[in-house]
């Protein structure tokens, strides 16, 4: 996939540092405008799973970091930063190619994240997300 030449906002790695060091915000969501910049469109600072899933726009794409605490099968609890790629299958063509295109310039800035590209809410589904998280290591 070709670079989209989409650049990211300078706050924007200020805003991951708060969600991964200080565990400041429950997730983030950002957003490219214009075609040009990916900038912090939201913050929450405390969230459910569920609550989160359903602030997903059913049309649009979006890239989220989410701090996601979950309890292994021994009791032990764990987080792990998760990036998602929201893309609906859904959203125009053209967005979701600018997304894709644009993805290494975000994810170059998240250290230390869990990949996951979804592209319907079953791929956010929390049983589906805490496989993918254990898989993850």
């Amino acid at each position: 996939v070709m670079a989209s030449g989409v650049t990211v906002d300078a706050s924007l790695k200020d805003d991951f540092n708060a969600i991964k060091l200080g565990h400041k915000y429950a997730y983030m969501v950002f957003k490219i405008e214009g075609e040009s910049q990916i900038k912090t469109e939201r913050v929450a600072e405390n969230s459910t799973y569920e609550e989160f899933i359903g602030t997903l726009p059913p049309n649009e794409c979006r890239y989220v970091v989410y701090d996601y605490k979950y309890t292994l099968d021994d009791g032990a609890k764990r987080e792990k930063l998760l990036f998602i790629h929201w893309a609906p299958d859904s959203a125009r063509i053209r967005d979701k190619m600018l997304y894709a295109s644009s993805k290494d310039a975000i994810k170059k800035e998240l250290k230390g994240v869990v990949e996951i590209q979804a592209n319907d809410m079953s791929e956010v589904d929390e049983a589906a997300i805490k496989e993918k998280v254990k898989a993850s290591g």
